[in-house]
C-alpha cells in the first residue's frame, strides 16, 4: 500500500507539473536572455531581458530562480510565441518546480502515506501474539 501511495503521488504530481507550466512547454520557444536589474524600482528584483524579433521584452524572475542567477548572466528563456511578453527563466527551480507547489505536494504525499498506514492497519499493536505465546498442554488432565 505504501508503494501504491508513492507511485500515485509521483504520477499525479508529474502530470500536474508537466501540464500547468506557463508558458506552455509544448508550444513555447526558447531564446537566449540576459539577467538585469530594472531601474524602475528601489528594490532589487532581478529580471530577464530577451529579444523576440526586433523587440526586447523583460520579465521578472520569481521564486527560487532569482537566487540561482546573477546580474548580467546569460540564461535561457522560454516564451509563448503568440504572446512574446509571456516568458519565464528556463531553469529547474524557476520554471518546473515552485516552492508553494512543492510544499503542497509534500503535504498531500504525507496525507496519502498516513492514510495508507491507517487503511492497512500496520499501526495496530499485536495483542494476539502476546496472548498466544503461552504453552498449552497436549492432553487435558
Amino acid at each position: 500500500m505504501y508503494q501504491a501511495a508513492a507511485i500515485l503521488f509521483i504520477v499525479c504530481f508529474s502530470c500536474y507539473i508537466l501540464f500547468t507550466r506557463q508558458p506552455d512547454y509544448f508550444e513555447a520557444e526558447f531564446t537566449p536572455g540576459k539577467v538585469v536589474l530594472p531601474d524602475t524600482t528601489d528594490i532589487e528584483i532581478k529580471a530577464v531581458e530577451y529579444p523576440v524579433g526586433q523587440e526586447m521584452y523583460t520579465v521578472p524572475i520569481e521564486g527560487w530562480g532569482a537566487s540561482q542567477v546573477s546580474n548580467g548572466e546569460k540564461v535561457t528563456v522560454i516564451y509563448n510565441p503568440t504572446i512574446p511578453s509571456e516568458g519565464s527563466l528556463y531553469t529547474f527551480f524557476a520554471y518546473w518546480i515552485k516552492l508553494p507547489e512543492l510544499l503542497a505536494g509534500a503535504t498531500v504525499f504525507s496525507l496519502l502515506f498516513v492514510s495508507a498506514i491507517f487503511i492497512t492497519g500496520k499501526n495496530q499493536p499485536d495483542d494476539l501474539q502476546e496472548t498466544t505465546n503461552e504453552r498449552k498442554r497436549k492432553y487435558k488432565d
